[in-house]
């Protein structure tokens, strides 16, 4: 019984852990953030396409629709340990084949990508609509 109220409470802990938001970006973290190298939007579209190639179980049919990426700072998860990641945020939604050949339908991401190489990729849960990380 005891072992039962501690794991339980553990659990409890971790879950509220989750809850607690990350701490603010500030002024200086900003003006010293690593962006990576100048990109343009063909380049962070293809660096986002070669990322979608070894994620997506059909690359070639593959349909995209992405916004302008810009500059950003994006935090990740409790799990990952709340960094703070910079580079150019990349919005889009893709709609691909599954392995029965059917189109999944649009799914957002969102993608951060620095010096041509995607580093943090996260999807819409279409439950919640919380953004997940790959």
């Amino acid at each position: 019984m005891r072992r039962t109220l501690i794991t339980a409470g553990l659990c409890g802990l971790i879950v509220l852990a989750g809850c607690v938001p990350a701490a603010p970006i500030t002024k200086q973290e900003l003006a010293s953030a690593n962006y990576g190298a100048p990109m343009t939007q063909a380049q962070i579209t293809a660096s986002a396409r070669q990322f979608f190639d070894g994620y997506l179980k059909d690359p070639y049919s593959a349909v995209y629709h992405w916004q302008p990426a810009q500059k950003g700072i994006i935090t990740t998860s409790i799990l990952e340990g709340r960094k703070h990641l910079a580079g150019y945020i990349l919005d889009g939604v893709v709609n691909a084949k599954n392995s029965y050949g059917g189109y999944t339908g649009d799914e957002h991401f969102q993608l951060l990508v620095r010096d041509g190489t995607v580093i943090h990729a996260s999807k819409e849960d279409p439950e919640t609509g919380a953004m997940v990380t790959l």
